[in-house]
């Protein structure tokens, strides 16, 4: 794919994050040291699951913007006909 209003789209399979399974709720009483160590803990019980994401990188960087995008994506998008 070229280009979406003037931003230019990649796809990587490589676009992932990893991310926790279930999210402690900071409270306004908990100190951040405890929700750090609570969301330390609920990550090792209940595991981790990739994401796909998108990232855009700016043009200061390579000169034009850009969107780096996971293939499923793309696919999306090519199929939206935008």
């Amino acid at each position: 794919m070229d280009d979406i209003f003037g931003i230019k789209i990649f796809e990587s399979p490589y676009c992932n994050r990893i991310v926790s399974v279930r999210k402690h709720k900071k409270r306004h009483n908990q100190s951040e040291t405890y929700h750090r160590r609570v969301q330390k803990k609920w990550t090792k019980r209940f595991g981790t699951r990739t994401e796909k994401v998108a990232y855009l990188i700016g043009g200061q960087v390579f000169g034009r913007e850009m969107l780096i995008m996971h293939p499923e994506h793309v696919a999306i998008l090519r199929n939206l006909d935008v």
